[in-house]
């Protein structure tokens, strides 16, 4: 087995024959897309879908997490904080906020109060093991006289008002929008929240300009150093869970053109009284939030393109993979969803986000969330994270072969042989003992929300023996490669013949031997797990049923909208080369994101209260698929080959807009490639860190007419490009349905107007 040139080389600038005119390319195209980021995400926000949108603030491997809610304030473990505003200290309420344009989890909201321009900044940064919030509330005064305000502050359980809902599972009370805290797992990759129960006898004090509750420090406050009054503080008993129990007010005047700020800082979790942690400073933590991200986001793929809202989704969606990422006491990592709700392991979450971290050059997180997996894994050798769902045995096996496939790791190979080897042999057991279905029926209460075979699992069991192959193949073990291969086909066999026996009118059903059921492992039959082709009359059908159930562009699930559902029918729709339903699928999934290009999982009906109270976004899973979406449109391995700009939105192709990819990972190896779109067609450049040889196939983006490629017959729309590096100008007519088509903004705003009919305008 060939070892991928990335697992020598990731940083995707390594190719023969670079050149200093291509450094300076690359170096200015980089700058070019953080400028036009920046720019972006100074601008004023866009409106977010969700009626009641949060985004979540942590640090990598610290378990402790902390919410900006819709109302705006800070929800951690330990208490909420809510700002006041104004002479009349308004509450600080913030549906809208700003991602930073460089692509740092640094969020931001503005409101313009008493002619005063406040702006609140948030970030979650380490401070000597112990993850911090930071947050400045900046006023500016853009008058040529000084003004005056008060900026005010409310520390509770909950914020005041909030009322409790029913008990959580397993115990504590949370309040609406809020995660449930304290919770905590009995095993390892459980559901865990840390954080402190409500206690009707803490005692509250300031202490200086910080917030004790029984001598522990909560909290401290710094101002600028002139413009300020003495605060005026108060503390009270906890008398209920939305109790107030200290506040702080500051008289403050901003000079003319002048600015003042009060910064917080908020440990997430119990430090000592005098703790270093408290005298940490919003710009030296600032400081150290960008010397621990630029190294990730410098080596993850990065992207710019023409459309604001996928860029705001792309940097969204890093984050929210990377931010959830806990490490336990004994140094193992565990990829979770978000800090909230789904703060825990699921084998299915876990695959398809690393499946997306492998393509995005991120091999290294990747492994350490797969590894975790094993820990699932009982005595017998099923892989098995949750009772009753037994699709994890085959995407274990999955995630675990399609690792070693893309990145030739030995290590990790070797690592993972023994679990793996138990799971083919209880694999090999059960096709013994149960030829005709293999897997026992399972009883998800979830997902499908039928008793029975669901297709998914056994889909994915098919698909993940064939894809654990890759493990014997790399370590040069030829006779277990051989007899897992056979083993592999039998599976797939059985899986076939039951996709085709239960199909009903030509569409496979979600449970194989029961009726009804929500849409879900039927989606899979062909991306990732590649059982029935892309053109197969069965998954041709399945898919159609499925397109034809969907609203809003996205699919339902128990009558609601699913953010990230419907994307493996584009995933499908892409392999199958059909580009329409693609586009239109992205736009659809862009303008149902959040100001911040934050994801969700359910929401209400379609054109209903756009509420996703159930389970908080972000949501990792949904980042994952959509970001593979997108690598996979823009660059993707097909056979023994890469090919480049597959589907490329007519919004993209207006004259001066750019697409830069950079550090797309594929298993042959890190692509860079540009698209300057011109009047008359586009100049591509590419480089490709690939084996010599690698056919890189480009094909001309859809609905563009008279064709020109150099060395092409008149016409031609496909070309395999000369070499690993160069740059090519194609030269093509735009007809008038391209030069008019939708971008991401319009369909948004035919989206927010259909609202607005219904009676839910946003």
């Amino acid at each position: 087995m060939r070892v991928p040139a990335r697992h020598v080389a990731r940083t995707g600038w390594s190719a023969p024959g670079r050149t200093a005119r291509t450094v300076a390319l690359a170096t200015a195209t980089v700058v070019l897309a953080s400028v036009s980021a920046s720019a972006t995400a100074a601008a004023t926000p866009t409106r977010g879908f969700l009626s009641h949108p949060t985004d979540q603030l942590g640090v990598p491997g610290a378990p402790e997490g902390a919410q900006l809610t819709p109302q705006g304030s800070l929800f951690t473990g330990r208490l909420e904080l809510t700002f006041r505003v104004g002479e009349a200290q308004r509450p600080w309420r913030q549906l809208r906020r700003t991602l930073d344009g460089t692509g740092l989890p640094v969020y931001a909201g503005t409101r313009r109060v008493d002619g005063l321009d406040h702006r609140l900044t948030a970030f979650a940064v380490d401070r000597d093991g112990v993850p911090v919030v930071h947050l400045r509330m900046r006023v500016g005064n853009r008058s040529h006289r000084a003004r005056s305000t008060t900026i005010g502050m409310e520390i509770g359980w909950v914020a005041r008002g909030m009322t409790q809902q029913a008990p959580y599972p397993g115990g504590p009370e949370h309040a609406p929008y809020r995660f449930p805290r304290p919770v905590v797992s009995d095993h390892p990759g459980g559901l865990s929240n840390p954080g402190e129960a409500f206690d009707r006898g803490w005692v509250h004090r300031w202490v200086g300009d910080a917030l004790h509750r029984d001598g522990s420090p909560l909290l401290r406050v710094r101002t600028s150093p002139r413009g300020f009054a003495r605060a005026a503080t108060t503390t009270a008993r906890a008398s209920r869970p939305g109790s107030v129990t200290a506040t702080r007010r500051s008289r403050v005047t901003v000079p003319a053109r002048g600015v003042r700020h009060v910064d917080v800082v908020v440990p997430l979790r119990a430090v000592p009284a005098g703790s270093p942690v408290l005298q940490d400073r919003h710009d030296a933590a600032l400081r150290r939030l960008r010397d621990a991200w630029r190294p990730v986001l410098d080596r993850a793929m990065g992207l710019h393109t023409p459309e604001p809202a996928l860029n705001r989704a792309w940097r969204n969606g890093l984050l929210a993979m990377l931010v959830p990422r806990t490490r336990l006491d004994d140094g193992r990592w565990v990829q979770t969803v978000n800090l909230f709700q789904y703060h825990a392991s699921w084998i299915r979450d876990t695959v398809m986000i690393t499946h997306a971290m492998g393509l995005l050059n991120l091999d290294r997180e990747a492994g350490e969330g797969l590894e975790f997996l094993t820990t699932w894994q009982r005595e017998d050798g099923l892989l098995n994270s949750r009772a009753g769902q037994l699709d994890g045995m085959g995407q274990a096996l999955w995630g675990f072969g399609d690792h070693v496939a893309r990145t030739g790791d030995a290590d990790f190979a070797r690592r993972i042989l023994p679990a793996t080897e138990r799971a083919m042999e209880w694999v090999a057991r059960r096709l013994d003992d149960d030829p005709r279905w293999i897997l026992p029926a399972g009883d998800p209460g979830d997902n499908e929300m039928v008793a029975g075979h669901a297709t998914g699992d056994l889909v994915w069991l098919a698909g993940g023996a064939r894809r654990a192959v890759a493990i014997p193949e790399l370590l040069g073990d030829a006779a277990l490669a051989a007899r897992w291969r056979a083993l592999a086909a039998r599976v797939e066999a059985v899986a076939e013949a039951r996709l085709r026996e239960a199909a009903r009118d030509g569409v496979v059903p979600p449970v194989l031997d029961a009726d009804g059921g929500e849409r879900w492992g039927e989606m899979w039959m062909h991306w990732p797990t590649g059982v029935l082709a892309a053109d197969d009359p069965l998954v041709r059908a399945t898919m159609d049923a499925a397109a034809r159930d969907e609203r809003e562009g996205l699919a339902l699930w128990s009558r609601r909208l699913h953010l990230y559902l419907g994307l493996r029918r584009l995933h499908t729709e892409l392999r199958a080369g059909r580009s329409t339903p693609v586009v239109a699928g992205v736009y659809a999934y862009l303008a149902h994101l959040t100001s911040t290009g934050g994801t969700w999982e359910q929401s209400s009906r379609p054109y209903g209260r756009r509420d996703a109270a159930s389970a908080l976004g972000p949501h990792a899973w949904s980042a994952a698929d959509f970001a593979s979406l997108v690598h996979d449109m823009l660059v993707r391995e097909e056979g023994d080959g890469v090919r480049i700009l597959d589907v490329v939105p007519p919004a993209w192709l207006r004259p001066g807009a750019r697409t830069s990819v950079r550090r797309a990972a594929t298993a042959h190896g890190v692509v860079d490639v540009d698209l300057d779109a011109r009047r008359d067609g586009a100049v591509v450049r590419w480089r490709a860190d690939v084996p010599e040889g690698t056919p890189l196939r480009l094909r001309v983006p859809a609905g563009v007419r008279d064709v020109r490629i150099p060395g092409r017959r008149a016409g031609a729309r496909e070309v395999v490009l000369p070499g690993r590096e160069g740059r090519m100008r194609i030269r093509w007519s735009r007809p008038r349905a391209v030069r008019d088509a939708d971008d991401a903004d319009a369909v948004r705003e035919r989206l927010r107007r259909a609202y607005r009919r219904a009676g839910h305008p946003w």
